[in-house]
């Protein structure tokens, strides 16, 4: 993992401080996923790099990968679609084998998911959120796939992790027992003297019927077959009873079945049980059927590439198949590969073949007749995972089947061009409680942070001196970013003031840092809202259903991929945008300098306000990004930033807008 490490670093133009390398990667070690961990630490080293070395110091105040990690997980329960929290936190339970102080985590197959009782078909997507998020890691060992976290999680580094274990640590308890009972039964090929009876019987019915979702439906059988036992077995008793004319006996079994009544329900129980065992038995058999290796291949790749409904078709299609994957080896490596294991586990031999041409053509070529349907299915699955990126492209198939040799060529090539090139899937979206304009931007590679040698070239080019501002720039690197929306907007003093009734109406309570019931707006409905603090625009945000955005993000939506100076280009122009030259002391209403807006069409990206970020600047406040009507052309460039010392309780610069997780619709 060394160089994959150390060559990143320096290409910012930075090295490690002596030793700490050794420290994260000691730190590393162990995990399932090395890399991805080390990947989570070094974007907080470079924010607070010092004079070019990542330090041990600052890797120290941060508490190290285990408590990176940790502020990741909490951050990523923070975030989870609505659609996916239920599945999200049952597979963490799931993969929590004891409760107990530190809890014990286990690696989990992918079948034993799909054989819960409470599979359904927001699971799969769920788990793939969760891999992208890198919040577990998957691995295919033989012909099963595995899930792990990368490193054993805590509970009192994450509250939301607490709260979920201690919500259910009984459950997992009695969870932890029955599963006992159930292997025990099982080692003894479900011979009836290792069915569950008594107490043990009591408590596993209630745990099924409270918790049965959480439970394989093989282990709900077991239950099942227990009751059913005592129940056989009773009848038992009260025959034998009667038959030898005990009458001590009978007396016995009358004072538990109590009555003529009791008995009938026992035996309509029993008759139900049995309906229950078949259909159970039935269930654990279709489960089983579905889960093997084929199956389960098709499931890890049905949230981004295909439907439930096609998954077998499409399986059936790829397997086997040879596919060489040709694709620009630049930062889109990572999300490339993703989709070459999404191949992969549909059941196709894939040949990776990273290019470092970026101009790539675009198109499927299958050299072979009886090869035409798999390369369609590949030519559906490619733009399915391009557009769950937001990106909209379906490759061209070419059959070259009349070339000559062309059947000596026993593989299907698919030539990718540069994502960040592509076009933009439309989204249209608005926010429902708001009715902002949201905008689309796609996964890609973008140019962050600057060179300094190449903006005080600028600054002497344009006629402005350098200033000790711009040393807080990020040190310029091209990285890639997930899909998500934005709005398109400041939020507005008519839109905040819905807010600030609608949640001063929802409590009892006074009014809070989140919901300041007594704000007023200043000056018109359409100018940015201001003098709110951090805690009120993350509040609106989280209504909205969204977030404050990234600094990284924020970055990317004003200057596309290009890594261009200004929203509008490199060109300087203090008409395009509300700043020092045109705003005489005053803010602009929303939108009103088109011709300054960025790349994706968001307006006010540079000037009328500065925009608080989800991002630290440190332990007091966050990263605001754009400059404000008071700065010129220096301070309004995209890879600007700066921190508020009224971020609290807010000011006349400071205003903000909303970023939403994109879910692709299907």
């Amino acid at each position: 993992a060394r160089p994959r490490l150390d060559t990143p670093a320096l290409r910012t133009g930075m090295a490690f401080e002596p030793g700490l390398l050794e420290r994260i990667e000691s730190d590393i070690a162990g995990s399932p996923q090395p890399l991805t961990l080390a990947q989570l630490v070094l974007p907080s080293l470079w924010d607070r790099a010092r004079h070019g070395f990542l330090s041990n110091e600052v890797y120290a105040a941060s508490g190290g990968v285990r408590a990176l990690y940790m502020n990741h997980v909490g951050d990523m329960f923070a975030r989870v679609p609505v659609a996916f929290e239920p599945a999200m936190h049952a597979t963490l339970l799931w993969m929590c084998s004891s409760a107990d102080a530190p809890p014990t985590w286990r690696t989990v197959t992918w079948r034993s998911l799909a054989s819960l009782a409470g599979w359904n078909d927001k699971w799969t997507p769920a788990l793939m959120w969760m891999l992208r998020k890198r919040l577990i890691h998957l691995a295919q060992v033989g012909t099963e796939l595995e899930l792990s976290v990368l490193i054993p999680l805590l509970p009192e580094s994450c509250p939301a992790l607490a709260r979920l274990l201690a919500d259910y640590a009984s459950r997992l308890k009695e969870r932890e027992s029955l599963a006992f009972a159930f292997d025990r039964w099982e080692s003894a090929r479900r011979a009836p003297s290792a069915l569950l009876a008594g107490q043990n019987l009591t408590d596993a019915a209630r745990l099924v019927e409270t918790w049965g979702a959480h439970l394989p439906l093989a282990m709900a059988q077991f239950v099942d077959a227990s009751s059913a036992a005592r129940v056989r077995q009773r009848r038992t008793l009260l025959a034998g009873a009667i038959t030898i004319g005990i009458v001590a006996a009978v007396s016995a079994v009358y004072s538990v079945l109590t009555s003529r009544e009791h008995d009938a329900a026992l035996m309509a129980k029993e008759s139900a049980l049995k309906a229950q065992e078949a259909a159970a038995s039935a269930a654990v058999k279709e489960v089983r059927a579905e889960a093997n290796a084929d199956a389960v291949r098709a499931a890890a790749a049905v949230a981004v590439v295909t439907s439930d409904r096609d998954a077998k078709k499409v399986a059936q299609a790829l397997r086997g198949v040879r596919l060489a994957i040709h694709y620009h080896a630049g930062c889109e490596a990572n999300a490339m590969q993703s989709f070459v294991t999404t191949l992969g586990v549909l059941g196709a031999v894939v040949v990776k073949a990273p290019a470092a041409d970026s101009n790539l053509p675009g198109t499927i070529q299958f050299h072979r007749a009886q090869d035409k349907a798999a390369a369609e299915q590949l030519q559906a699955l490619t733009a399915n995972y391009v557009a769950s990126l937001g990106i909209a492209f379906t490759p061209t198939v070419e059959d070259r089947a009349a070339d000559p040799g062309a059947t000596l060529i026993d593989q299907i090539d698919l030539w990718v061009p540069e994502l960040s090139g592509l076009p933009v899937t439309t989204s249209g979206a608005r926010t429902a409680k708001d009715g902002a304009a949201l905008v689309l931007v796609p996964g890609g590679c973008a140019t962050l942070g600057s060179d300094r040698a190449a903006q005080q070239k600028l600054m002497d080019a344009i006629g402005l001196s350098y200033i000790t501002f711009m040393d807080n720039d990020k040190p310029q690197q091209r990285r890639w970013l997930d899909p998500y929306l934005i709005q398109r907007t400041e939020v507005t003093n008519q839109r905040f003031a819905i807010y600030a009734t609608s949640c001063a109406a929802a409590t009892t309570a006074t009014a809070s840092a989140a919901c300041p019931a007594q704000w007023k707006a200043r000056g018109k409905p359409d100018d940015p809202a201001r003098f709110l603090g951090y805690a009120a625009a993350a509040g609106y945000c989280a209504w909205i259903n969204g977030r404050l955005p990234t600094e990284d993000e924020w970055e990317k939506a004003a200057r596309g991929t290009d890594g261009r100076v200004w929203p509008w280009g490199n060109q300087p122009d203090e008409a395009r945008f509300m700043g020092k030259a045109t705003s005489r002391q005053q803010l602009a209403k929303v939108g009103s300098f088109p011709s300054g807006d960025s790349p994706y069409g968001l307006a006010d990206m540079a000037g009328n306000v500065w925009e608080l970020t989800s991002s630290t600047w440190d332990d007091n406040s966050h990263v605001m990004k754009g400059g404000s009507y008071l700065n010129d052309l220096r301070y309004v460039r995209a890879a600007s930033r700066w921190s508020s010392g009224d971020e609290a309780a807010g000011a006349d610069y400071l205003g903000f807008r909303c970023a939403v997780d994109f879910v692709p619709s299907r």
